[in-house]
């Protein structure tokens, strides 16, 4: 799981590629924390198939995750991008379908 503040309305990460190991069973979590309220809002739960598809490892060996938190915006990441209380079902889902598989 990654966390981070949102800065313009835009969260940036990067995933260290020496450690990211893509798995039909693995999700990548990452969360905009707004540390003055003690909250987070928004996330983006990622199959890691699809981190791995929409990002390539840069010269320092980092996979970048950059994607807007505006609500209109249509951005690669913008089917992933969750709100707070969309995380819990969203989470239950995702662990159905891994059990089933």
């Amino acid at each position: 799981m990654a966390s981070a503040q949102l800065a313009g309305g835009k969260f940036l990460h990067s995933v260290r590629d020496q450690t990211f190991r893509e798995r039909d069973d693995l999700y990548l979590l990452f969360v905009a924390v707004d540390a003055e309220q003690g909250t987070f809002e928004p996330v983006w739960l990622v199959p890691s198939v699809d981190f791995a598809k929409f990002t390539a490892p840069s010269a320092r060996r980092r996979r970048r995750f950059s994607a807007s938190a505006k609500p209109e915006s249509k951005d690669q990441w913008r089917p992933y991008r969750l709100a707070r209380s969309e995380l819990a079902s969203r989470l239950l889902a995702v662990l159905d379908v891994l059990e089933a598989a």
